[in-house]
């Protein structure tokens, strides 16, 4: 429950709102290709987000994120869960289109503008669900990152050399996330 407390449904709805706006341009890009729309192109909603998200905890846990997507769903020596949550090519589909913010509204100044929004509001779930104490500290985090971002940074001296660097602030004594600023370089 905590996780939800963290992770909304309002995030989830603005999630779900603008991938189904790429949904339908990847769509209208086939279609104007003579290209078949099949099943799995269809709108999707909060559940199958919430799906694809708990397949990349799932993956992440089994340490499956080097993985192939086709050898995560082959019937032979993929996982049953993988199959029984959605099919290969929806699970694709959906990672493809999805997004977290309004392309044709983006602040072309802000390298963090895909995420902004639902980063927010995720910071402010994370206020709003504790009093920080009177010890706080304030330190760096790199996400373990490897995929494509301007602000992608290289340490060396970290377990996990690229990532994305954050800022935080964090209570002392539980060292929970109250506030957190990521370095955009």
């Amino acid at each position: 429950q905590f996780w939800e407390a963290l992770i909304t449904d309002e995030i989830f709805q603005k999630i779900v709102e603008h991938t189904n706006q790429q949904i339908e341009h990847v769509c209208a890009i086939m279609m104007a290709k003579g290209l078949l729309i099949q099943s799995y192109h269809e709108h999707t909603n909060i559940v199958e987000i919430k799906a694809v998200i708990g397949l990349f905890y799932y993956a992440g846990a089994r340490k499956d994120s080097n993985v192939d997507v086709h050898d995560m769903w082959n019937k032979k020596h993929g996982l049953t869960v993988y199959r029984c949550t959605m099919s290969r090519n929806r699970f694709s589909f959906l990672c493809m289109c999805i997004r977290f913010d309004d392309k044709k509204t983006r602040n072309k100044n802000d390298r963090f503008a895909p995420i902004r929004d639902i980063w927010n509001i995720f910071i402010e779930n994370c206020r709003n669900c504790y009093n920080i104490g009177k010890k706080t500290t304030v330190d760096e985090q790199l996400l373990s990152f490897r995929g494509r971002c301007v602000f992608r940074m290289y340490i060396k001296a970290k377990p996990d050399k690229y990532g994305l660097k954050v800022i935080t602030l964090n209570d002392a004594s539980t060292f929970y996330l109250y506030h957190a600023i990521p370095y955009l370089g």
